[in-house]
């Protein structure tokens, strides 16, 4: 996780973001990784699978942390307006299962 941040390519970033995506992260490195990925998310220079692969690490982690959802919401608001049509799609998928785990 710590090396992701560091990655400048974004297809490497993407790559990293995917596999992190797939798989239940330890507890130790959740809070690095939710840090990341909201930065991701709230950034205006990730491309679009970055923070799509972002906004699934951070849903995977609410099944354990449901306190995370009100924020992650938001994050997914207030980019709805600045980002694509991808970005939405992923969006409604993620909030979905958000409104799942109530």
């Amino acid at each position: 996780i710590n090396t992701v941040q560091n990655f400048k390519i974004a297809g490497i970033k993407r790559g990293m973001l995917n596999v992190l995506a797939e798989h239940k992260i330890p507890k130790k490195l959740q809070g690095k990784l939710i840090n990341l990925c909201f930065d991701n998310i709230l950034s205006g220079d990730e491309t679009l699978a970055i923070k799509v692969f972002s906004l699934q690490c951070i849903a995977n982690i609410t099944k354990e942390h449901p306190e995370l959802i009100p924020e992650l919401k938001a994050a997914i608001e207030d980019q709805l307006p600045k980002t694509t049509v991808g970005f939405h799609a992923r969006a409604r998928v993620v909030m979905k299962e958000l409104g799942r785990q109530k």
